[in-house]
């Protein structure tokens, strides 16, 4: 195009790699309250995706079923989420992050994470934390809708749910789908012999041969069936609905059924556990939503018991654990056996099989293998369960696992799971409750082996929350209940929940020109200050209060913040490197751009150059218009547009099926229009190839309306395709932005091939701007390592303005504004 009519700029953000990524095993604390780890996650989505990109090397996934997480929002709270988009690639080198709490995560050198350094926010890489930097890492996340947990749909369907005669309307309206859903072999034939009348041979598929003749003989005899002679193919089977319903209320029908026709609830009678031969256990009472006392049951059993294919032993000190155990039994029709031991209980259950096999489902443990302690973890069906039936199970776990200390407000609960103890570490984390983690080696008490084993221990500390535990989760232990009385009693730890907000104090009191009694803590106020000590949560709390009347700057807006926020800064104990032979994965979460995984609960972080100049050029007085060619859609998102709910976008333009004024839309910025991305950009890539003129349709697009502007910012996506290449032969130059950082400097080769072939064969015309380095920060020498570098490449073309880094440039495109409108008077504007 024309410089004397327009003058287009290309942004190509280059990137080199893979950024921004988790280890596969990381765990992701997902709403309302289970945690699985990442790699399933993107295995679970991968195998019903809704789209799916391949693009450098990695796969991008939009998942079909919703998936919500919890993250932090701009006013520094945890709400819920939803994932747009995951991802996999692969990275040989992680940095493995490890706090004084003991919780670690491991992601790649470019992963962000929140830090407040002297009172400032800012989101550091990896490989830039320092020993002792304040992380941040939630303190609570917001309670779950209220409503029960529904067992059916965790049930396997070799449940069969018994009915009662008064349920033969349903059974016989809806017959074939119940046959379909149940899974054992005579309710295959049946259900085959429904459709139509069969042979021997047409039988085949299900199960062996004489098991087929046994279940088909059964049917005859009982007048379900009945077999007529053909001369050609031998014998053929014919089922009788009437009698085929009355079989089904007489056997039962998976519980599978009862969930698809919630009007057969009623009607069950029992539960009772038949595999595909038709082998039966003894039945239970119906259970079709977890209660507290099914709660207080797994969890004993989980942390006492022994558990066989059919039969059920637990063994403790304290009777009233006994007694919860063997009324749970009897409640589900079984007989249990109570016997006193020498120095403990024991309580047997046999002809336990269906209430193992529902275990099973809900525990997550195969009960055909030897089930060891290191295996044991919460069920996820209980850590999302609503607070009143979590409470129940948390403190059954505790009068079996957990200890009181007699001389400190600390409770502890132990366990050879780690597993377990972070699953532990995310359930108290719903009652407001953080905790640390300790691994240590230690004998087990209940083992002759004399090894020492890996054990890890969960750890709660300060009056503050052991009240929080005393008031929220029931003990049984009056032991224990007393120990924690008396703690929450007590006086809060000022060691505990520090913030380091010591700049800001400083800078209020000097601002407001106040003397450290005015602030409310005299002392205090100048260790706070130089950075000797650490305000509390409490203290900040009541320096904010102090304040209110006497100073309503900025800084005591940040202050309040900081005091309010449901944020715990965890500090940095060890960063290490280590290899890394598999796949790395993150998340795409739109607006926060973060989310909480870890083993132990971290804020892992997950186009700013194209939106700020285009905003700032039209704030100048020139007509703009921005073209957003990233699939992802972050410069369309940054003017508060969802990508993905239009209809029309540039990719309609570039295939000839939309004009670009049909697809432009304004913005709340005068002289500023927007070509938005669309969900279609996504497969441009491929479907462009095949068009032609495919490296010239941006080119040809833009002509139809270039002369209405003076400049034409293209967004580029971060990667040197078909649609990057369009923006080179539709540009009269380029911009690039390089982050201060070696990872950036990686693909500057092949950009600037990519660039000499394009203006060798496509775009004569095109000239290279300049290089604008971003995500500046003086304090490190890296920065200045990587100025000297980018010279080989820009002799002369380094832009002296730098975009530096900051919290409120980051923030901005959360809020769907350009930082000229977010924060106009930050560094990052």
């Amino acid at each position: 195009m024309s410089s004397s009519v327009v003058r287009t700029i290309a942004i190509v953000n280059q990137k080199g790699g893979v950024g921004k990524c988790v280890a596969p095993d990381t765990p992701i604390f997902l709403n309302p309250g289970e945690v699985k780890s990442i790699a399933e996650l993107f295995q679970a989505a991968n195998e019903d995706a809704a789209e799916r990109v391949v693009r450098d090397g990695g796969v991008y996934i939009r998942p079909r079923q919703p998936l919500r997480v919890f993250s932090l929002d701009r006013n520094l709270k945890i709400a819920r989420a939803q994932v747009e988009w995951l991802y996999r690639g692969r990275a040989d080198r992680l940095k493995c992050i490890t706090t004084a709490m003991g919780k670690t995560i491991s992601v790649t050198k470019e992963h962000p994470f929140l830090v407040c350094r002297e009172g400032e926010l800012a989101w550091v890489r990896a490989d830039e934390l320092n020993i002792g930097d304040f992380l941040a890492t939630p303190r609570s996340v917001p309670e779950t809708d209220d409503g029960g947990v529904d067992l059916l749909a965790l049930l396997p369907s070799e449940i069969l749910a018994h009915l009662s005669p008064e349920a033969e309307a349903i059974v016989q309206r809806h017959l074939t789908a119940i046959l379909s859903l149940a899974s054992d072999y005579s309710a295959c034939i049946l259900r085959a012999l429904l459709g139509r009348p069969r042979t021997r041979i047409e039988l085949d598929g299900i199960s062996t041969q004489s098991n087929r003749y046994r279940i088909l003989r059964q049917f005859s005899k009982e007048g379900i069936i009945t077999r007529t002679r053909d001369r050609r193919s031998g014998f053929r089977y014919t089922a009788d609905p009437v009698a085929a319903t009355q079989w089904v209320l007489r056997c039962g029908c998976s519980v599978r059924a009862v969930a698809q026709f919630p009007a057969l609830k009623p009607f069950v009678q029992h539960l009772q556990y038949c595999n595909r031969f038709g082998h039966i256990c003894p039945p239970v009472a119906p259970m079709f939503e977890l209660t507290e006392a099914f709660a207080r049951f797994v969890a004993i059993v989980l942390a006492e018991g022994s558990v066989d294919p059919a039969r059920i032993v637990v063994y403790n000190c304290s009777s009233f654990l006994i007694e919860d155990v063997r009324a749970f039994a009897v409640s589900c029709g079984l007989t249990p056996r109570v016997e006193r031991l020498p120095t403990q209980w024991r309580v047997t259950i046999p002809g336990a099989g269906t209430l193992v096999q529902i275990l099973e489902a809900l525990c997550e443990f195969d009960v055909r293998e030897k089930r060891k302690s290191a295996q044991v973890k919460l069920p996820n069906c209980i850590l999302q369960a609503p607070l009143l039936l979590l409470a129940p199970y948390l403190g059954a776990y505790i009068d079996c696992e957990g200890s009181v200390s007699q001389f400190k407000s600390e409770i502890e609960i132990t366990s050879a799971s780690r597993d377990n103890i972070i699953r532990l570490q995310y359930a108290f984390l719903r009652f407001g409750v953080p905790s640390a983690v300790r691994m240590s080696r230690q004998r087990a008490t209940n083992s002759p082996r004399m090894k020492k084993r890996k054990y890890w221990r969960l750890e709660i500390r300060g009056a503050s929350l052991c009240k929080k535990i005393y008031e929220q989760i029931p003990l049984q232990d009056e032991r224990k209940r007393t120990l924690l009385a008396r703690w929450s009693e007590g006086k809060a730890n000022t060691n505990i929940d520090l913030i380091p907000a010591g700049r800001l104090i400083h800078s209020l009191r000097i601002g407001g020109d106040l003397l450290q009694k005015e602030i409310g803590l005299q002392g205090s106020i100048s260790d706070y200050e130089r950075g000797r000590s650490f305000p509390s949560r409490d203290a900040l709390q009541r320096i904010v209060k102090q304040l209110e009347r006497k100073a309503s700057s900025r800084a005591h807006i940040e202050l309040a913040a900081l005091a309010d926020a449901d944020i715990l800064w965890d500090r940095v104990k060890e960063v290490r490197e280590k290899h890394n032979k598999g796949y790395v994965y993150d998340l795409t979460v739109p607006g926060s751009h973060n989310f909480i995984a870890g083993w132990g609960a971290f804020i892992a972080h997950n186009t700013t150059t194209a939106v700020n100049l285009s905003a700032y050029l039209a704030h100048l007085g020139k007509f703009v218009l921005l073209v957003d060619l990233d699939p992802q859609g972050n410069a369309t998102s940054a003017f508060g547009v969802d990508h993905h709910a239009q209809p029309e976008g540039i990719y309609e333009s570039l295939a000839g099926t939309a004009p670009l004024k049909q697809v432009m839309r304004a913005t709340t910025i005068e002289g500023h229009k927007l070509a938005p991305a669309s969900a279609a950009l996504a497969g441009a890539t491929i479907e462009l190839v095949n068009l032609e003129r495919r490296e010239h349709r941006l080119r040809d697009t833009l002509e139809e309306a270039g002369h209405e502007f003076d400049y034409i910012i293209i967004d580029c996506p971060p990667s040197l395709g078909l649609l990057t290449v369009n923006a080179l032969v539709g540009a009269d130059e380029v911009l690039i932005p390089v982050q201060a950082e070696y990872y950036a400097l990686e693909g500057l080769g092949g950009l600037m091939e990519t660039i000499s072939l394009v203006r060798e064969n496509l775009n004569p015309g095109l000239g290279v701007l300049g290089a604008l380095i971003t995500m500046y920060d003086e304090r490190y020498k890296l920065t200045h390592d990587v100025f000297h570098e980018l010279y080989r490449y820009f002799p002369n073309r380094i832009f002296r303005t730098v975009i530096p880094r900051n919290i409120r440039l980051a923030e901005a495109p959360s809020y769907g504004k350009t930082i000229l409108h977010y924060d106009p008077k930050s560094k990052g504007a």
